[in-house]
């Protein structure tokens, strides 16, 4: 899914009318979050990153939403000046004007860059452009503090403004199919417009083909019709647009505003993908259940093999007890004679142990045989059941793939019982309880109360860019300053008292001063084979500290 050009100006037009000249009464954020409300029944909602939107919402607002600490304080109480698009550039501009308790006016700009897999929102000061706020992906460096930097212009051609020779020279310098380059340089066209615009040319006379093109493309930015946008599923995937793609003859829903449009289709391709997610899960379990099948059923027939020698074992445990009063010495090898063989020429040669005795030599060749003939018994059942396991989750395998596996009611059952499976263990396994505080800066810390929960707080209950820490040569608890998202790194002085907490849940609580060591949850890995509790520390840091508590978060 992507904004075109078309979708971008008729979401301005809607944004213009509902948005414009309103004040912001309610604001909520997060890291790749955006909202805020004009009034109870009307407000913007925006995600950033590589499934971003922007879409104005008709519903209450959600309770749980407040306004947070960070950047989008500066929205509260702005009125929205101007609305406004880049028609060439996937821009859409929100102008904001803030006054102080003295009247005094100061201007802003939220600025959404609806670019395809990369949509971001900045808020910058409209007199110098420093960037007060900024909603991008996570992996983004944050840019707040700087002066705001404008995408670089990609120089697309707006049909019906810009000349036909424009494009030509377009393409006479572009070594690209017709397609490829009119998604590169017709302004806001996706995969989706070209397809569509394509479509339309055909319809024309006999121009050549970019000349119609070109006339198709100049006659849909020129009467593109605002207010109205469709949904529809092509190649796998739902698109959205305003711009009504003809070519499927009605295979489409048609919605009455633009961004009724964009939230469907955002709506039905989550669905879509959580299903994809759940049918690509489920057919990593058969893959693993098919190959830990196959692995068994290879070392099953390996012993079943081995079981062959059932009789020749027993054979020289015979004649080794049959010898035993003529044998002497312990020889690592002994050649005898087979006992019920009646012509009497058949030998049989027989490696012994040297460091057991000629009778526990032969108990042991006995004890193999009979070991070998249980197998001869049980293995070939066991076989046959492998086998149809395998066929089954071939089977079931190709129903996932197909598309046909919600329907099948064995898998449906497997798939039930591996889910109640994997809840009985879960209830066996201690639940943690860690003890919780809350720092003076507001951060929390969890605390493990033994070696078990300390397991448990590290290994699966904090994320990875937590803060561990631990007390140097003491046994102690393991503790955790959470970052429950922050972007911001911990303050001094909420590491000194998280090192503290370590330091008195530690047997050195009662020393005067303490080292501790501290370093991300992801750096923190358990040794192979370790005992509870026991950790192995990368790129760790050491601070000392007074030990003390802190303010308890929780009745515990």
């Amino acid at each position: 899914m992507a904004f075109d050009y078309f979708t971008i100006q008729a979401l301005a037009q809607e944004l213009q009318g509902h948005l414009q000249g309103a004040v912001i009464e309610r604001v909520y954020a997060q890291p790749t979050e955006l909202a805020f409300a004009v009034d109870e029944g009307d407000w913007l909602y925006g995600v950033s990153g590589r499934e971003g939107l922007i879409c104005l919402r008709h519903e209450a607002w959600p309770r749980s939403w407040r306004a947070g600490d960070g950047p989008e304080k500066y929205l509260v109480r702005a009125r929205i000046v101007a609305v406004e698009t880049e028609r060439r550039e996937r821009i859409l501009r929100l102008r904001l004007e803030r006054r102080d308790r003295e009247g005094r006016p100061s201007f802003g700009v939220l600025v959404c860059e609806l670019i395809p897999n990369k949509v971001r929102f900045v808020l910058h000061r409209q007199a110098d452009d420093e960037i007060l706020g900024y909603w991008g992906t996570a992996k983004d460096k944050s840019p707040v503090g700087n002066p705001y930097q404008p995408p670089e212009p990609s120089g697309r051609l707006l049909p019906g403004t810009d000349e036909l020779s424009a494009w030509r020279d377009r393409l006479a310098s572009a070594d690209a199919v017709l397609e490829k380059a009119a998604r590169r340089w017709l302004a806001g066209a996706d995969a989706s417009v070209v397809r569509e615009l394509t479509f339309r040319s055909q319809q024309g006379g006999g121009d050549e083909q970019s000349t119609a093109l070109w006339a198709a493309a100049s006659e849909a930015y020129a009467s593109a019709a605002f207010g109205r946008s469709y949904v529809w599923q092509e190649a796998g995937r739902f698109h959205f647009s305003a711009l009504e793609p003809r070519r499927l003859q009605g295979a489409h829903e048609r919605f009455d505003a633009v961004s009724a449009g964009i939230w469907a289709a955002c709506q039905k391709e989550r669905v879509q993908r959580r299903a994809q997610q759940a049918q690509q899960q489920i057919r990593r379990r058969l893959s693993q259940a098919l190959k830990n099948a196959r692995r068994r059923l290879a070392a099953m027939q390996i012993e079943l093999d081995e079981a062959a020698r059932a009789e020749e074992y027993k054979r020289k445990g015979h004649a080794l007890w049959a010898n035993i009063v003529q044998l002497s010495g312990l020889p690592a090898q002994v050649e005898l004679a087979y006992l019920f063989d009646s012509e009497g020429d058949s030998t049989l040669r027989i490696d012994l142990d040297v460091n057991r005795s000629l009778a526990e030599n032969a108990a042991s060749y006995l004890k193999a045989a009979q070991k070998y003939e249980r197998r001869q018994q049980v293995l070939p059942q066991r076989l046959a059941e492998l086998k149809r396991q395998c066929a089954q989750y071939e089977h079931w395998i190709g129903a996932v793939d197909a598309g046909t596996w919600e329907s099948n009611a064995a898998l449906q059952n497997w798939l039930e019982s591996k889910v109640t499976s994997t809840d009985k263990t879960a209830s066996k396994q201690s639940q943690a309880h860690p003890r919780r505080y809350r720092t003076s800066t507001g951060w929390s810390v969890w605390a493990g109360r033994n070696n078990k929960e300390n397991d448990v707080l590290t290994h699966k209950m904090s994320a990875q860019n937590d803060l561990w820490f631990h007390a140097r040569g003491y046994a102690g608890s393991h503790v955790v300053l959470r970052s429950e998202g922050r972007k911001e790194a911990p303050s001094k002085q909420t590491i000194e008292e998280t090192a503290a907490l370590a330091a008195y849940w530690s047997k050195g609580k009662t020393a005067k001063k303490v080292s501790v060591a501290y370093t991300l949850v992801k750096h923190v890995t358990k040794p192979r084979g370790g005992a509870p509790g026991q950790a192995l520390l990368r790129r760790e840091k050491t601070i000392i500290v007074v030990p003390a508590l802190l303010k308890k978060e929780s009745a515990e």
